[in-house]
């Protein structure tokens, strides 16, 4: 009896669980089905404003045309509505189904329960059946129509011949966000054109943003700012605040266009993870309220200066800017290691490093290919990708020159293990494994300023 009881209250258990994941999709959808009419809406409101404008000239041939656009916009709210529709059906006869089963479960625990044996195991067999682990999927707003309308500036004048092909439904923009990965201190922000919704060979693309959250492009309370203008497909935005919500978009245009397309619908995120920071535990440098430059403070010792942590995670990149330097010093440098022990020297087993001469460093030993010196103002950026258990594909860039070579490390790197976590409103990092590395500076003497990002 106590185990077809547990099974009743396990049932309802899983069924109330499966409810409330319902009712989140529910909510995502009708977010979805609100783009899809919100911006049908809009788009017809365009149409009519800007053909009311154009009637008194040629009346017939403006509405002829604003007839046949009025009916592209309804096919692809039509198109786009009937399966979130769908959807919905299929959502809504799960949740009555999953409250049905409660129902029937909350009335077994209540009535004699000898007497209903037969019928609680039951209710287990009918839960299976109903596949209670089973989610619909709802697509995301991204990949729904959000409609919009191109209409060139007034054709007044002009307009009786070219009144045919006037105008142009845009179920949605041209380019869309497609993958935001944290960042220590920012976003990686990756997008890719839809080909179909643009006339031209994308050339360039404008990756804006805005501290805050908005769906709407048409949001005057948001100021824009634009982050990343050139033929990118990726940028890493930084010096974002942690847990603050940012709202991210995109348009593009051809090689041949001075203006820029629609802008993507736009998705907000944020990072949790903290900046990158020097450790302040070491006397003979000084670091920023925020931790991100480090200053050498004194010439007596040449005692390397770790990251707080093992902060820099095995995939990204690294920026190391110097602002100023003093003296230089063959042991001069920056680098990668794998461990925090203090050392005078970077030049060990266990660490990349390159000098302020340009010599770089791999466990100790000197290869052959050299960088440009170190100076100030130099801009350096290790990049890594691990290839192996302990083998790391390292690339340093200084200047206009790079270089790239395997790291082959003797010890267990540091390895840290994270479950699946939000960077905001629907925006998910699947993180299974990371891999985590120190960074670090070397200088003897005093004045060496360097800042990380």
């Amino acid at each position: 009896m106590e185990e077809a009881l547990n099974s009743v209250i396990d049932t309802i258990d899983h069924a109330h669980h499966h409810r409330l994941q319902l009712e989140d999709s529910l909510q995502l959808l009708n977010e979805a089905k609100g783009q899809v009419g919100t911006s049908a809406s809009n788009s017809r409101e365009q149409l009519k404003n800007h053909f009311a404008s154009l009637k008194s000239a040629i009346v017939t041939a403006l509405d002829s045309r604003l007839a046949l656009l009025l009916s592209q916009v309804n096919k692809i709210e039509s198109d786009a509505t009937q399966p979130l529709a769908a959807c919905e059906d299929l959502i809504q006869a799960g949740i009555q189904k999953a409250k049905g089963l409660m129902d029937e479960g909350k009335s077994l625990l209540e009535s004699d329960h000898e007497a209903n044996r037969v019928n609680m195991l039951d209710l287990k067999i009918k839960a299976d059946r109903m596949a209670l682990s089973s989610i619909p999927e709802v697509p995301d707003v991204s990949v729904v129509a959000c409609i919009s309308v191109d209409i060139p500036n007034s054709l007044k004048d002009h307009l009786v011949l070219p009144i045919s092909s006037h105008g142009k439904v845009i179920s949605r923009a041209p380019v869309q966000i497609t993958e935001i990965e944290e960042r220590p201190g920012g976003v990686l922000v990756r997008w890719g054109e839809i080909e179909e919704e643009h006339d031209q060979e994308v050339s360039e693309f404008k990756l804006q943003f805005c501290s805050g959250s908005t769906r709407s492009n048409d949001d005057k309370k948001f100021t824009w700012a634009t982050v990343c203008e050139g033929q990118y497909t990726g940028f890493v935005v930084r010096h974002l605040q942690l847990l603050n919500p940012y709202s991210f978009r995109l348009c593009c245009r051809g090689e041949e266009e001075k203006k820029w397309s629609r802008c993507s619908v736009p998705v907000v995120a944020m990072t949790s993870i903290p900046h990158y920071q020097w450790s302040d535990a070491n006397d003979s440098y000084m670091t920023n309220s925020e931790g991100t430059t480090a200053t050498k403070a004194t010439a007596e010792s040449h005692e390397v200066l770790y990251s707080k942590g093992a902060a820099y995670t095995c995939g990204h990149s690294i920026v190391f800017k110097v602002v100023e330097t003093g003296s230089i010093h063959e042991d001069d440098g920056i680098g990668l290691c794998i461990s925090n022990e203090i050392q005078n020297t970077l030049k060990i087993p266990g660490s990349l490093f390159l000098s302020s001469a340009g010599a770089v460093y791999v466990n100790g030993e000197k290869m052959k290919t050299r960088l440009p010196a170190i100076s100030a103002n130099s801009v350096i950026m290790f990049e890594t990708e691990q290839i192996e258990h302990k083998k790391i594909r390292a690339t340093i860039e200084s200047g206009e020159k790079s270089v790239t070579f395997d790291w082959k490390l003797e010890r267990e790197l540091i390895e840290n293990q994270f479950t699946d976590r939000s960077v905001g409103f629907g925006m998910t990092v699947h993180d299974s494994k990371t891999t985590n590395l120190y960074f670090a500076m070397c200088v003897l003497c005093e004045n060496w300023k360097v800042s990380i990002e």
